[in-house]
């Protein structure tokens, strides 16, 4: 499969953490994707042996049909690299992923540009049955809200990237990318094993995807629905639309017990009750009965 700089760089910008040090420099080049190399042919990852660290063999930058270059979190990239880049229309990528991080996800790089398979960010978890998809940004807690979730008797699928498949009568199914299946990474404790810790029970290989959270940092003025009148939005995967609701994240907000809240919301919503117009009927009941009473 052909793709271009560009193309690759939007795919994947989400799951392996890029930014591009050369705005859109060598975009339109075109690289060469196949099922049996991670990254594209014309893509280098660059490592700490690398002589471009230095700044040093500027040749290496446009050789062999070099289009594109990917530096981990933790190396750095000299302006004699970006500017030789830039001549050379060569883009480099800077990944807030270390090396070893990096180099599994790019594994998993040739699904994203699957029709029906793709790996998305976000972690998974069967909460009252139903698949919850945990998005949001890098630190807010996602990780942290699911672990209380599978202390809770919550089922856990996938920590922090999950790989979607569509099935032929349009559901979504997710688990975990085969290097990472039953594993979690919290801050503060490293990598822990969750079937080790709880129990073959606590963990499912796979599920199916209902709907998808996604948590948010809360912003001092910006307006949030108080009545849930707005709730559910709607969420594109793969061409399948899912509800999803967004949750402003706030010192002090238990996550992991509005992700329950939530999924019960939805359970109400999908048996036809919706609490917002329930209390809106009883106002507009209220309103009646007392213009009623001043009529008299």
């Amino acid at each position: 499969m052909i793709v271009s700089v560009k193309k690759f760089f939007l795919q994947s910008k989400e799951f392996l953490r890029l930014s591009s040090l050369t705005g859109k420099i060598g975009f339109s080049r075109q690289l060469i994707l196949t099922q049996e190399d991670p990254l594209p042919h014309g893509c280098v990852l660059v490592d700490r042996s690398s002589p471009l660290l230095q700044g040093k063999d500027l040749t290496l930058i446009g050789g062999d049909n070099l289009c594109c270059l990917i530096f981990p979190a933790g190396l750095p990239v000299s302006a004699e690299v970006v500017k030789e880049a830039r001549r050379k229309r060569v883009a480099i990528f800077k990944s807030d992923l270390p090396s070893e991080n990096l180099r599994q996800k790019i594994r998993e790089v040739p699904l994203l540009f699957h029709e029906k398979k793709s790996v998305i960010p976000g972690g998974l978890i069967r909460v009252y049955d139903y698949g919850i998809l945990i998005q949001g940004d890098s630190g807010i807690g996602k990780s942290e809200s699911a672990l209380e979730l599978v202390s809770r008797g919550h089922k856990f699928i996938s920590d922090d990237v999950t790989l979607v498949e569509k099935e032929e009568e349009g559901k979504l199914i997710g688990k975990a990318p085969s290097m990472s299946q039953f594993f979690m990474e919290i801050r503060g404790l490293g990598i822990i094993n969750i079937e080790k810790i709880f129990g073959p029970q606590a963990v499912l290989d796979k599920h199916p995807i209902d709907m998808v959270v996604n948590l948010k940092r809360w912003e001092e003025g910006a307006e949030y629905d108080r009545l849930g009148l707005s709730f559910p939005e709607d969420c594109r995967l793969l061409g399948v639309c899912l509800p999803k609701i967004s949750i402003p994240v706030a010192p002090g907000r238990n996550i992991a017990t509005l992700i329950e809240v939530a999924t019960k919301v939805h359970i109400c919503r999908l048996e036809g009750y919706i609490a917002a117009q329930d209390i809106i009927e009883r106002l507009n009941q209220a309103l009646a009965k007392g213009n009623n009473e001043s009529s008299k």
